[in-house]
């Protein structure tokens, strides 16, 4: 039988059905989550994509403030959302790293010949020398010793690249083509060219092999990450011992006001805040009436930790991955909520435990972002919700941990072991440059280091006036 409209029974029965079906699957979220308060995830794994992907009821989480919060000046909250996990896919997801490692470990244990390694010059190191792992790394040994440039053990010379000079550099006429030289760099590039007064003209004649920077796409990741996140997690401190000792706002450690456009919009921003009334200590060079403050790691992390937010602001913007122990140090191992300005969200998220910190440019003003942190102070169960990852794995915690440290990973290029590169945002699954494992030492170009460190860049980042960056103009910074 058909109806007059042209449905059969059967496909009446089916509508029905559906719209069952639809009216029990709501009425059983509405059992789970009554009041929007949680956030359901069922997960599937794509095809397509070749990932795991999630379908998502939301609610009012702590990682999506929403506009219904009362505010006495109108201001919109929708537009903060902070995502409970934010890592895109790591090249775990393309590769069985595990499997990996272990060959790569075997490999490690059968090398006998011992890689000797010259650090140049002491700066970056201080007055000690680089250790690493042996069964972890390999057979390498690290030396200052520059008489060993001409020992047939010697495989690499690291050169930070503030010492360089003509008059200290290893004659170029007399390189040893089988050595590797790196180019070691920990500071912002507008520090390094302003500052420091470095072209990289002479440093081009040198035809470097490989980069060591803090850029996750340099040949060796030189994070400022490494040890923090791990040690914050392994001391598994409850959220509520973690809440305990909290008795005051914010902090600010400042000692660089003006070296750079990023260090004076940071100074400026801070001054910003200040000028509120919003209770922030002010401590360092920028802000003498706070008196001095310890910078050993464990003085200043007890201290720190008495505070529930930390203004993470680097004297960079938008310098590719520049994210340094303000950030991991002194707000997140220590305890603290970091306030981030510096860097691009987008690095923020690749590297930073997921949901961890606040990005200063998703508020529209500075008065949007301070009645969201006055909001967090109020509500204990929104402000712990940063701390969540604490209490995960490392692995959910440190996606790039598995990386490893950067003398780690020179060490184990040395022996033929390239693992480390498929870490590398920029590494080409389909045809990578050096193959993972080989018998040799791989040799490595860089093309030109004046184009990878200057204008391989985003633009702000080398902006020399702070007054014509956007974000300058957007929060009315005077």
């Amino acid at each position: 039988m058909t109806l007059v409209n042209g449905t059969s029974n059967k496909q009446l029965q089916r509508v029905v059905l559906l719209l069952a079906v639809g009216t029990l699957f709501s009425i059983f979220v509405f059992l789970l989550n009554p009041f929007g308060k949680y956030q359901l995830v069922w997960k599937y794994y794509d095809k397509a994509s070749e990932k795991i992907a999630n379908i998502r009821i939301r609610g009012k989480s702590s990682t999506e403030f929403s506009e219904s919060i009362n505010s006495t000046t109108d201001l919109q909250f929708s537009t903060v959302k902070f995502t409970e996990n934010h890592h895109t896919t790591t090249p775990a997801n393309k590769l069985d790293y595990d499997a990996l490692e272990k060959t790569a470990l075997k490999k490690l244990e059968e090398s006998s010949n011992k890689k000797v390694i010259i650090v140049w010059y002491k700066t970056g190191i201080g007055g000690g020398q680089p250790q690493v792992n042996r069964d972890e790394c390999g057979n390498c040994e690290f030396t200052r010793n520059r008489t060993m440039i001409s020992n047939n053990a010697t495989a690499a010379l690291v050169f930070y690249y503030k010492d360089i000079s003509v008059s200290t550099m290893p004659p170029i006429s007399e390189r040893n083509p089988n050595h590797m030289y790196v180019f070691w760099n920990k500071e912002p590039t507008p520090l390094m060219r302003y500052v420091h007064r470095k072209e990289l003209d002479f440093e081009e004649n040198y035809q470097f092999n490989a980069t060591m920077t803090y850029r996750r796409d340099s040949d060796f990741y030189n994070s400022y990450r490494y040890h923090w996140i791990r040690a914050a997690i392994r001391s598994r401190i409850s959220a509520q011992d973690i809440l305990k000792m909290k008795n005051k706002s914010s902090i600010a450690i400042l000692s660089d006001c003006d070296w750079t456009a990023g260090a004076r919009l940071r100074y400026k921003m801070l001054l910003k805040i200040k000028s509120t009334g919003y209770p922030m200590d002010g401590f360092g060079k920028c802000f003498p009436e706070g008196g001095k403050f310890p910078l050993g790691d464990k003085q200043l992390v007890e201290k720190v930790r008495n505070y529930k937010f930390y203004f993470a602001f680097e004297n960079s913007y938008h310098c590719t991955d520049y994210i340094t122990e303000k950030f991991f140090r002194n707000a997140l191992y220590a305890g603290a909520v970091p306030v981030v300005m510096g860097s691009k969200k987008e690095h923020y998220e690749a590297i930073s435990p997921p949901g961890s910190f606040i990005f200063l440019e998703d508020f529209k003003s500075v008065e949007h972002l301070i009645e969201y942190l006055q909001h967090l102070e109020k509500n204990d169960e929104e402000y712990l919700a940063y701390f969540r990852w604490r209490m995960g794995s490392e692995n959910e915690a440190m996606p790039y941990d598995r990386r490893k440290p950067f003398f780690c990973q020179l060490c184990r290029t040395l022996h033929g072991v390239n693992v480390d590169d498929v870490y590398n945002p920029k590494y080409k699954f389909e045809n990578p440059k050096y193959p993972i494992f080989t018998n040799y030492t791989p040799r490595r170009t860089i093309k030109s280091l004046k184009y990878y460190l200057f204008e391989d860049e985003d633009p702000y980042c080398m902006e020399k006036n702070e007054t014509l960056l956007p974000i300058y103009t957007k929060y009315n910074i005077t």
